[in-house]
């Protein structure tokens, strides 16, 4: 940061940086998460594949061993996770799930033939990924302690919003693969930034309905007060423009 020390080949340009926060990070993460009980030999492989894909990307991201671990830690993950996953799944917002993972781990084996591609993809699947786990988890956490104050939250997981965010989301990542010839005529804009266009209004859409399945049941002060709530009970002016934003009085 300072620039006393020679950063690392791997770690030198931002594309490197990006590789191995959503690839490196992200990925082994996802990994831990989805891989269910697997015997020691096989996580020890995954594991192993894993360091060496980090060790020769950081030292030489553009060598032939650095693609090829890489490449051979995604397509074993894609492996164990995705016959498992694709066999449990009956409905079709459930299959979304390894597909996504299987999107990311080809992501990830492909950097090394298209690295803006292939970064561009992985922020869009990843993107979908934290919104579908998300509304899995937090509804029926909200709900737990909704239940346990007394109250009851009708909304909980919503099929129809889920749907909604998968099919823009799905439209975004194909946008985000085709967008660099099918908008280049109409923007005037370079071949980058049409396909960025292409994919943000989709994923824009998407952001969209998780807010409206989040709080399309709630009034705008119940949506702002829980964030509102700490300057409520400390600072004078916090507590002023808490009260002004939820429709509330200062006494």
């Amino acid at each position: 940061m300072t620039g006393h020390i020679k950063a690392l080949p791997g770690l030198a340009s931002p594309a490197g940086h990006a590789h191995e926060m959503l690839f490196g990070f992200a990925l082994a993460v996802v990994a831990g998460n989805q891989l269910g009980p697997s015997g020691i030999a096989r996580l020890a492989g995954l594991l192993g594949f894993w360091a060496l894909a980090r060790a020769t990307f950081v030292l030489a991201p553009q060598s032939i061993a650095a693609a090829a671990a890489n490449a051979t830690f995604a397509v074993l993950l894609a492996a164990q996770i995705a016959p498992r996953l694709l066999g449990a799944a009956k409905k079709w917002r459930n299959q979304a799930l390894p597909l996504v993972l299987i999107g990311i781990c080809a992501a990830a084996a492909a950097f090394h033939v298209a690295p803006e591609a292939s970064l561009e993809l992985a922020v869009l699947l990843f993107a979908l990924l934290m919104l579908f786990m998300g509304g899995r988890i937090i509804a029926p956490a909200v709900a737990g302690q909704f239940y346990r104050q007394g109250a009851k939250l009708d909304a909980r997981v919503q099929p129809r919003v889920e749907a909604g965010l998968i099919v823009a989301m799905a439209i975004a990542v194909a946008s985000a693969l085709a967008g660099d010839t099918r908008f280049i005529w109409l923007t005037g804009a370079p071949t980058s930034a049409a396909g960025l266009l292409a994919a943000g209004v989709p994923a824009a859409l998407g952001a969209l309905v998780t807010a409206l399945g989040e709080f399309g049941t709630m009034s705008l002060a119940q949506v702002v007060e829980p964030a509102l709530a700490p300057g409520d009970a400390t600072f004078v002016v916090s507590a002023l423009g808490s009260r002004a934003a939820t429709g509330t009085t200062v006494q």
